[in-house]
């Protein structure tokens, strides 16, 4: 009986634990922006909720409108090499998370080099789901 009564409290102890462990945002977002790099539109979209957002500076893009600007990205950048300063990381209530980046680069475009500075802001779920992403360019590169 004593036996038993420990392995269901280690059984429910390490669902507990299990449960309760949050993902890895930074990890999750470097996957999703090498999914840019290596220029895999559907990769990175894959990664999204089925209601996910993106907002470019002003213009808002549900799932479908994102995946058009995505895959025009990749036709578009042909490489990059970007910088990523994080800035701040939140939990967020049913322990969701946000994670907010400075991001420079340098980007070799069809129509040749392009540099860009901007924060980036993406929001994801407990099951490591991106919902949120938000980037704003940076008028003045020299502030953070």
């Amino acid at each position: 009986m004593r036996q038993t009564i420990m392995v269901v409290l280690v059984l429910v102890l390490a669902a507990t634990a299990t449960d309760a462990k949050t993902v890895d945002i930074e990890q999750i977002y470097a996957e999703w922006l090498q999914h840019y790099a290596d220029r895999q539109p559907d990769a990175a979209i894959a990664m999204t909720s089925d209601d996910f957002v993106m907002v470019n500076n002003s213009n808002v893009m549900d799932r479908a409108a994102a995946t058009a600007f995505v895959e025009s990205l990749a036709n578009f950048i042909l490489s990059r090499q970007c910088t990523n300063t994080r800035i701040a990381i939140r939990a967020l209530p049913d322990r969701s998370q946000s994670l907010l980046e400075r991001v420079d680069c340098l980007f070799q475009t069809v129509a040749g080099p392009l540099e860009a500075h901007f924060r980036e802001q993406i929001i994801v779920d407990k099951r490591g789901v991106i919902l949120y992403d938000q980037f704003s360019d940076i008028a003045n590169p020299s502030l953070p």
